[in-house]
């Protein structure tokens, strides 16, 4: 695996690791942006991984795709959102790592 999607991989987990419940939109948003620059190397990864599936875990690549892709719609909910509460981001965050973390190993 090339050191650069191992770093990737790795800062999902770093980053559900330091992740907490955001209390205001400043802080949904911070995690969002975040989130969003972590997912979306994992995301183009993944999508290569499923279009190319020789000597790949496809099964694995789509885990992570997906929980990128919930990360990304979760983010983008936040937009509009009134109140930080209104929007999930941690769980996307959290299922990004697992995904992540799995692959990994």
């Amino acid at each position: 695996m090339p050191a650069a999607l191992t770093k990737a991989l790795e800062k999902a987990v770093a980053l559900a690791n330091s992740a907490h419940e955001p209390e205001t939109l400043i802080q949904f948003k911070s995690l969002g942006r975040k989130a969003v620059a972590v997912a979306s190397p994992l995301a183009a990864h993944a999508m290569w991984a499923i279009e190319n599936p020789a000597e790949q875990d496809v099964d694995g690549w789509n885990e992570v795709y997906s929980a990128s892709e919930w990360v990304f719609q979760a983010n983008a909910e936040g937009t509009y959102a009134l109140e930080a509460a209104d929007v999930e981001l941690l769980e996307p965050v959290e299922a990004l790592a697992e995904a992540a973390a799995k692959m990994r190993s």
